[in-house]
């Protein structure tokens, strides 16, 4: 299967949170399927040297194939 893989994103920073979001959009060539756009978006905060807080968003709207799906999750992460 080939595909037409198209995507944009943005990013930035609001007080101390980077903001990412991206928009992907996935086209099967010699089929026609239209898999549909998924909008991805990362809040993180970083409150500590090594830690930081971070709130992830993905909503995949399904045209032509699977389900529409919406997830979420919040994390706390650290380096060592």
């Amino acid at each position: 299967m080939h595909a037409e893989y198209l995507y944009f994103g943005i990013s930035g920073k609001i007080g101390k949170v980077t903001i990412l979001a991206t928009l992907h959009d996935l086209t099967a060539n010699e089929e026609g399927a239209d898999y549909g756009p998924e909008i991805d978006s990362v809040a993180t905060w970083a409150f500590a040297t090594q830690m930081s807080f971070q709130f992830k968003v993905a909503d995949y709207s399904a045209y032509t194939l699977a389900t529409d799906t919406t997830k979420s999750s919040l994390l706390l992460n650290t380096r060592f």
